[in-house]
């Protein structure tokens, strides 16, 4: 028995506070996994959206053997490529592919490729 100013408590009543406090700790924990989980996911589904949209736009430009700097928007997803001369080899071009949340500006894939210039 524990006594504190002249109340006494049982030592049931103690397993059965500490007993709650778990529960009620183990009931979080378990709340804000799965919402972090449920976060990731949908952040997964967004860059596997970009690398997707990112795919087709090089496959539309290596057809057209056409690489220049375009913006286009495809959803939330903004794609910006660009294009660099790769240096000591001018008949290479480093043509850079970037998806960005148009809502944050969030960067959320980036891809470079090395193309060579048909003339």
């Amino acid at each position: 028995m524990f006594v504190i100013n002249g109340k006494s408590l049982e030592g049931s009543t103690i397993v059965e506070v500490v007993t709650g406090v778990f529960l009620i700790s183990l009931a979080m924990a378990l709340s804000i996994v799965v919402f972090t989980k449920t976060m990731d996911n949908s952040n997964l589904y967004v860059r596997h959206q970009a690398v997707n949209r990112i795919n087709e736009l090089i496959v539309e430009q290596t057809k057209a053997m056409s690489f220049i700097a375009s913006e286009a928007d495809s959803g939330d997803i903004r794609i910006i490529s660009s294009v660099t001369p790769f240096m000591g080899n001018d008949s290479l071009q480093v043509v850079t592919y970037a998806a960005r949340l148009i809502s944050s500006g969030k960067e959320v894939y980036v891809r470079r490729l090395i193309k060579k210039i048909v003339q």
